[in-house]
């Protein structure tokens, strides 16, 4: 009896606070048959309404190349919500929070969404590898050219690959064009799911778009607005990473290696959400 009540209470006041899922957790305490009637009907009634109120996220995570991550642990405002994606509906509380995505070896993952009650199976496409906490640098390094000399005193270590081959920063310069393709294909593939979504909603909309949409739609294309919010963001951020990176690539391969110059690089690539770059400091 008492515990019964107890968990009544706190349902009602979990449920003032907005945190629907505990509070389906109370009233399915005293929702149990040995609970008094009154409390019993007034708990199982509670049970149906957060049910349908509890809004549920599909994240659809991706790795740098466009692959499904599923070995990604999800918390919601440093709290645990899922072990890791499966590809199911993830029940959240409603309201403005901060989503985290860990995976073994990658910078973690954050994203801000504010959560509506009563939405259900929202879709968030993400990409790990896209956002970076920090910009990564490579360190400034001189090489002299073919036929430059040291200056007295002075030693100079040389890569056993300077000499033969496409030459040290040649090399750095393809890694960084490959990089840029990658960047670009995973653009192209975000732009196109954004185009997708957004024809979804036109279709379900018409001409006077999404502010005139029936009723009976709105659910529908709330979904596909977010998506194509997110999908074009990442779309963005991706375009504007893998130009600078095929462009820094460029640099390094066509200027690199001069006869009786010193080549001394600083690459400095950074994206960050909506956008992204790379800056090639030196002298070639």
């Amino acid at each position: 009896m008492t515990e019964c009540l107890a968990a009544n209470e706190s349902a009602i006041r979990l449920r003032s606070g907005h945190k629907l899922r505990a509070s389906r957790d109370q009233s399915l305490v005293c929702a149990e048959p040995t609970c008094p009637g009154e409390v019993r009907d007034a708990c199982g009634g509670r049970v149906k309404e957060l049910t349908a109120a509890i809004p549920t996220v599909v994240f659809d995570l991706k790795d740098a190349t466009g692959n499904d991550v599923t070995a990604a642990s999800v918390s919601m405002d440093g709290q645990p919500v899922a072990p890791r994606l499966e590809g199911t509906a993830v029940a959240v509380d409603p309201g403005d929070h901060v989503f985290s995505f860990s995976v073994a070896g990658q910078v973690k993952l954050e994203k801000r969404l504010v959560i509506f009650e009563g939405e259900k199976n929202r879709r968030e496409r993400l990409a790990m590898g896209l956002t970076a906490a920090s910009p990564v640098s490579v360190a400034a390094v001189a090489v002299p050219g073919p036929g430059a000399a040291a200056s007295p005193g002075e030693s100079v270590a040389r890569p056993a690959s300077a000499s033969s081959g496409l030459g040290l920063w040649r090399g750095v310069g393809l890694t960084l064009g490959g990089a840029g393709v990658v960047g670009v294909g995973v653009g192209a593939a975000f732009g196109a799911m954004t185009m997708s979504a957004w024809s979804r909603v036109t279709s379900a909309c018409g001409a006077g778009g999404p502010s005139r949409c029936p009723i009976a739609n709105q659910a529908a294309v709330s979904s596909d607005q977010s998506s194509a919010k997110s999908d074009g963001a990442v779309s963005t951020a991706a375009f504007i990473a893998g130009g600078a990176l095929l462009a820094g690539g460029a640099v390094l391969f066509f200027t690199a290696g001069r006869k009786g110059q010193e080549t001394s690089v600083a690459v400095v690539p950074a994206v960050g959400p909506g956008q992204g770059g790379m800056s090639v400091l030196g002298a070639f």
